[in-house]
């Protein structure tokens, strides 16, 4: 790809052109995950907000495809929802008991 300079660069990310940002839904900082129902839905963004260590959302989404390894041996993945048909969401609900599950001890026969 060949570019004419940054002169166009520029002038798409001057003020006068660009576009105003999206309102957010939650105000993450002062919010924490065992604050909301359990039944919320978030999009992996907003779930990545509210989590401590602040993981990218494609991080969270590695979490539903691979899944992470528990202390008692067991892969676990986060159960994940379709927003609208087209993006991955999550709940409340999920995210609590996917962590649940990672830190399950193992159980002695």
């Amino acid at each position: 790809m060949c570019f004419s300079g940054l002169a166009g660069w520029r002038w798409f990310r001057s003020s006068r052109n660009r576009r105003p940002m999206p309102t957010k839904r939650l105000n993450c900082a002062q919010l924490r995950l065992e604050d909301l129902p359990p039944d919320r839905r978030l999009s992996l963004a907003e779930a990545a907000k509210l989590l401590p260590g602040n993981p990218a959302p494609s991080a969270i989404a590695r979490w539903r495809r691979d899944g992470l390894l528990a202390r008692d041996g067991e892969v676990v993945r986060l159960a994940t929802t379709r927003i609208s048909g087209r993006s991955l969401g999550v709940t409340v609900g999920a995210l609590l008991a996917f962590f649940d599950r990672l830190e399950r001890e193992e159980v002695s026969a």
